[in-house]
């Protein structure tokens, strides 16, 4: 398959609602970085932080834009 995806960036306005909503749904492991946002765990990492299942891919939050 070309052009995998290899990460994923989902806005949020609040970060620990974010936190909580992903952990609870898709039973995510979130990492959150004070107000700069966070990581996203949907696999297990290496010590590189990088995915150790075969397809895995984890991704980020970053502050949405107010309107």
């Amino acid at each position: 398959m070309k052009n995998k995806v290899v990460f994923f960036e989902i806005p949020a306005s609040d970060f620990k609602k974010a936190k909580a909503f992903y952990e609870k749904v898709f039973d995510w492991k979130v990492e959150l970085w004070e107000d700069k946002g966070g990581m996203a765990y949907t696999t297990a990492v290496d010590g590189d932080q990088n995915p150790t299942e075969p397809g895995g891919i984890n991704g980020g939050f970053y502050k949405r834009k107010s309107k």
